[in-house]
């Protein structure tokens, strides 16, 4: 799989949104190695695990608050980070506004 997220590849599929895209593809649940690929592969899924335990930023913590456990596994809930993911993007701002 290339480097450039997978988010990017959904946006080109006009009747697939990225939610159903990622729901298709990683199922209902992914862990930390699913997370890194949604997110462009650039991440390692140690790299992820510990940056999310470490950083405080908003973007941070909506991705922990997607967080499940099974037993020791730890999941993320796909429709939530796909939620996440879209409420980040640029393209989520109103015309002419940046997101922070």
């Amino acid at each position: 799989m290339s480097s450039h997220s997978i988010v990017a590849e959904a946006s080109h599929s006009p009747q697939s949104s990225t939610k159903a895209y990622l729901l298709a593809n990683f199922g209902a649940y992914t862990g930390y190695a699913g997370l890194a690929q949604i997110l462009g592969g650039t991440w390692s899924k140690e790299g992820l695990r510990v940056s999310l335990s470490r950083m405080d930023t908003d973007f941070a913590r909506r991705l922990n608050d997607a967080k499940r456990r099974a037993g020791r596994r730890v999941l993320f809930d796909v429709a939530l980070v796909a939620d996440i993911l879209q409420e980040s993007s640029p393209a989520a701002a109103p015309h002419g506004e940046e997101q922070t």
